[in-house]
């Protein structure tokens, strides 16, 4: 290993801070000191291994395709690396009974060895759930909703900005927005997307209607409805009117409505899509679409062709995870967050048809 005097000027810290820590390393046997030789990596520091965290979502049935897909990225990319690691689904908070949950005792225990080289929370968690995870007393770095420091997260007001941007040169005047219910603000610091959506849409001089947007929002007794099964009910209040067997009727009703959707859940935009086909909509004809996407996930491939995709790779927001996780210093102060930007990857050029 480095010297004393290499590491202070590595690392930018004092001498005492690298004494701390060197204690800590030697009390959990991750190196051996030897008077005049220097400081050597023990054999159990070489048998360390990352912590992979998953919510139950990995296990759900149909739900979003993310987080497994982002599972298989963690798990090539280690191999990759020639590293180990193990996964736990499902994450207790500081009120939850460890005892019910036998694999939590596991984790605990390996915490508590000291080989654990650093934990990664493949989902997004609650504040109770990461103080939990804190009180193992690991370096923690995790895929969050909102941008939170040390963490990682998708920029999603780029995500909006580049999907009017998009859909506004495709022709369209009527934009609306949907979204999960789980992006709506929980807290001052959360990035308020519904007002930079209202922003984009001045600039580029298209006018922004509630009506057009807060369908995305779910009644209290439709929460349990697969992402997809939302989409469909999203999109029956914002086209509410279409089951009209009068052609005259049918255009005024369209012409109220968007002619272009923003939307930021793949599943949903395939309810979303599919529903406006059966009411004799075509997608990237009458109604423009510009929707999030998981690189890798068969969402939407059956409107390839017709919607625009901004997509996002899972293997950025893995490379991001451990890039934070190699930023914590040695006080386990953590850098500013990392937002994964998404990229446009299908262009729609034609202009909107008129019904």
């Amino acid at each position: 290993m480095p010297s004393y005097s290499q590491m202070v000027r590595q690392y930018d810290v004092t001498q005492s801070t690298i004494d701390r820590v060197l204690q800590e390393f030697t009390y959990s046997g991750l190196i051996v000191r030897q008077p005049g030789k220097g400081i050597f990596v023990s054999s159990k520091a070489k048998d360390r291994f990352y912590i992979h965290l998953f919510g139950n979502s990995l296990l759900e049935i149909g739900g979003s395709d993310f987080p497994k897909l982002l599972h298989n990225e963690f798990k090539q990319y280690i191999k990759e690396r020639g590293e180990t690691f193990r996964y736990y689904v499902g994450v207790p908070d500081v009120d939850c009974n460890i005892g019910q949950n036998p694999s939590h005792e596991q984790l605990l225990l390996e915490a508590s060895d000291g080989r654990i080289k650093g934990l990664l929370v493949g989902f997004q968690t609650s504040e109770d759930q990461l103080k939990w995870l804190r009180l193992l007393g690991q370096s923690i770095v995790g895929y969050t909703q909102w941008p939170e420091p040390g963490m990682v997260c998708i920029d999603w007001e780029n995500l909006i900005s580049q999907a009017v941007t998009t859909l506004v040169s495709q022709g369209c005047k009527r934009i609306g927005l949907v979204m999960p219910l789980n992006f709506a603000r929980e807290k001052e610091s959360d990035p308020d997307l519904l007002t930079h959506f209202c922003i984009e849409l001045k600039q580029h001089g298209k006018t922004y209607k509630p009506e057009w947007t807060s369908a995305c929002v779910l009644n209290p007794e439709e929460k349990d409805l697969v992402t997809e099964e939302a989409g469909t009910f999203t999109a029956e209040r914002l086209y509410a009117g279409l089951d009209s067997q009068d052609p005259v009727r049918f255009n005024e009703v369209f012409a109220q409505s968007p002619d272009g959707i923003v939307i930021l859940e793949e599943t949903m935009a395939r309810g979303v899509a599919t529903y406006l086909q059966r009411k004799g909509l075509e997608i990237g004809n009458h109604v423009k679409i510009a929707a999030y996407t998981t690189k890798g996930s068969p969402a939407l491939n059956a409107f390839r062709n017709e919607i625009t995709s901004l997509q996002v790779n899972p293997r950025d927001i893995v490379e991001g995870l451990y890039q934070q996780l190699n930023s914590v210093d040695l006080d386990g102060r953590q850098s500013q967050e990392l937002l994964v930007k998404p990229k446009l990857v299908s262009y729609q050029t034609s202009s909107v048809t008129t019904v």
